[in-house]
């Protein structure tokens, strides 16, 4: 699972279109910032219900829900948790040399 309730996320995937013309609604749903409330199951994918509908007015359509798999959540700075354990090796300068 990407996000948790509550979450703020960006909507960074989006399945693809299966009518003619929804290719619009990609294009206004993609990078949009959502807040999701509810969790619920579809097609045996976790979805999640937004805050307020994604309104697309040229299609006379609205997005309620959007998979988890197409969020990637903002949480804000990251934790200790987020910090990658390994170490990279020290960047090593030559002496100049002379001449």
């Amino acid at each position: 699972m990407n996000c948790k309730l509550n979450d703020r996320a960006i909507v960074t995937r989006v399945r693809p279109p299966s009518a003619p013309g929804k290719d619009a609604a990609v294009r206004a749903i993609l990078g949009r910032v959502v807040r999701v409330v509810r969790l619920y199951q579809q097609d045996g994918l976790p979805f999640w219900w937004l805050e307020e509908s994604i309104s697309i007015p040229e299609l006379n359509y609205s997005v309620g829900g959007i998979e988890d798999y197409c969020l990637t959540p903002i949480r804000g700075e990251p934790t200790i948790d987020d910090v990658p354990t390994h170490t990279c090796d020290p960047l090593t300068i030559p002496e100049p040399s002379e001449t």
